[in-house]
């Protein structure tokens, strides 16, 4: 499995990230990878979230995401997240 989790965390200058071409398997640690970066702009957001790998039939994770990128947010587009078996929390 490959260990992405904090890759990212607590880099809050951190505004556009573009995952569109990439694949992250299921075994990936994602949790704190975008944890404490409150300058994600919302294109950003959704681009983690069409990058994550769909968990349905498995265990749920969490990404955590700062509440000040979650305001940014749709429910329709963290809904991208939570049908893939994600849960999208403030951190």
């Amino acid at each position: 499995a490959t260990n992405m989790d904090s890759m990212f965390y607590n880099c809050s200058s951190l505004q556009s990230l573009d995952l569109s071409n990439w694949t992250i398997s299921k075994e990936c640690t994602l949790e704190n990878s975008f944890y404490g970066c409150k300058s994600l702009s919302q294109e950003s957001a959704v681009s983690i979230f069409n990058a994550l790998p769909d968990l349905s039939g498995t265990n749920s994770q969490t990404l955590y995401l700062s509440s000040e990128v979650i305001a940014k947010l749709t429910s329709s587009q963290i809904s991208i997240a939570t049908n893939k078996n994600w849960s999208v929390t403030a951190g």
